[in-house]
């Protein structure tokens, strides 16, 4: 059995949310109110190997962060619940999450989640929302403006794959269909800001 590291992904959640934290701080008026990180994590079932390490590396920035004074003198709070990696049980965890806490930022823990609560998040319009999922489909800013993802979607990881394939001869019959994020698409106007500031 082929062993899975979860390292590297995890460092860039806690880069992404650190950028994303410094972006979202509102101004020194409200600085005595926590920015609030909500989570639909996986610490149990099917996705625990994974969940338990994102949970323990969110925990741990939370830390980090707050020892250094918070960002712009805002503490950060995580609200975790256990999701088991169920849909209606993630959904569940993010109502229950956002009507109890006024949320900043939400992690999701799989591609279902991230599809099923998406309608909520464009209607709230000020939750900014990571996950699990590498889906193509999710990688759309227009129809996807309050999720953003950490890495590479699936279909631009088969083009990396493809380009770096020993066999390169087969590459150019597939290259035509791969859609990356060069090709135009229109990005929302936080991952704008995003790349404006951090680029």
């Amino acid at each position: 059995m082929k062993r899975i590291r979860i390292g590297s992904g995890l460092s860039k959640l806690l880069a992404a949310l650190g950028v994303a934290l410094a972006l979202a701080a509102a101004p020194a008026a409200q600085a005595e109110e926590d920015l609030v990180l909500g989570g639909s994590i996986p610490l149990s079932g099917v996705f625990a190997f994974a969940g338990q390490g994102i949970h323990a590396g969110i925990t741990d920035y939370v830390k980090i962060v707050n020892d250094q004074g918070g960002v712009k003198g805002r503490k950060l709070r995580y609200v975790p619940e256990d999701t088991a990696y169920k849909v209606d049980a993630s959904v569940a965890a993010f109502k229950k999450i956002t009507s109890q806490n006024k949320v900043n930022f939400y992690y999701g823990d799989s591609t279902g989640f991230s599809k099923t609560i998406n309608a909520e998040l464009n209607r709230s319009g000020n939750i900014l929302m990571t996950g699990a999922s590498f889906a193509t489909e999710l990688n759309d800013p227009a129809k996807y403006p309050a999720q953003f993802m950490l890495g590479p979607d699936y279909t631009e990881m088969f083009g990396i794959l493809l380009r770096s394939s020993p066999r390169r001869s087969r590459a150019p019959r597939w290259r035509s269909c791969i859609r990356t994020r060069s090709s135009g698409a229109t990005r929302s106007p936080v991952r704008a800001r995003w790349r404006r500031s951090w680029g």
